[in-house]
């Protein structure tokens, strides 16, 4: 059995889509508990991904995709996950700021801890929520509609019908997010670059 991470640890988060790598980039532990996983990356991390943006065409092709370096850009991330849910919510800041950018619903198979750190897999589709949690929109809406229309998706699965099937509203207002300080979940790593610590690995 895989233990569980402390906090400040160095970890890789991959993307893992039918035993092929799709993406991998480095995070901090925040807290690894049996009711939340918190991550955090900053304005700086140096990630894996596509050489070219990942279409349904290119998850059908039987070659392994050409991971090339890149850069996280303008935002420090918190990723809140409640383990076994199929959605994480980034609390996303202005770099080296307070200011909140915006709540980012990012749905996603659940997360699977490895020995290296989680695996998971992007679905396509995202849900990004106002900083005063006055609205919302969907992200993503076509890529997410072809993958089901090929088949990476099952059409058993059921699309999500807003934000209500991954955090609580009232009407069309959010409700109920964690705190944009995050204090109430311990205190995050200081902001600036980093890269991997541990192996991206093999799947």
């Amino acid at each position: 059995m895989l233990e569980h991470w402390q906090p400040g640890q160095s970890i890789t988060l991959r993307g893992v889509w039918r035993q092929k790598l799709w993406f991998a980039g480095p995070a901090r532990v925040v807290v690894d508990s049996p009711s939340l996983i918190a991550l955090y990356w900053s304005a700086g991390m140096v990630s894996k991904i596509p050489r070219e943006r990942a279409t349904a065409q290119t998850f059908l092709n039987k070659n392994d995709p050409e991971l090339v370096d890149h850069l996280w850009v303008e935002t420090d991330v918190l990723a809140l996950n409640v383990p076994g849910e199929s959605n994480s919510i980034y609390v996303m800041w202005e770099t080296g700021t307070k200011k909140l950018r915006c709540w980012y619903v990012n749905l996603e198979e659940p997360l699977q801890r490895t020995a290296i750190g989680f695996d998971t897999m992007d679905y396509e589709l995202d849900i990004v929520i106002n900083p005063d949690k006055s609205g919302w929109r969907w992200k993503d809406e076509e890529s997410f509609e072809e993958m089901v229309r090929v088949g990476l998706f099952p059409r058993q699965k059921p699309r999500p019908s807003g934000p209500k099937a991954c955090v609580p509203f009232t009407s069309s207002k959010p409700t109920n997010l964690p705190s944009a300080t995050a204090g109430s979940i311990g205190r995050l790593p200081p902001p600036g670059p980093f890269r991997f610590s541990p192996p991206i690995g093999k799947c």
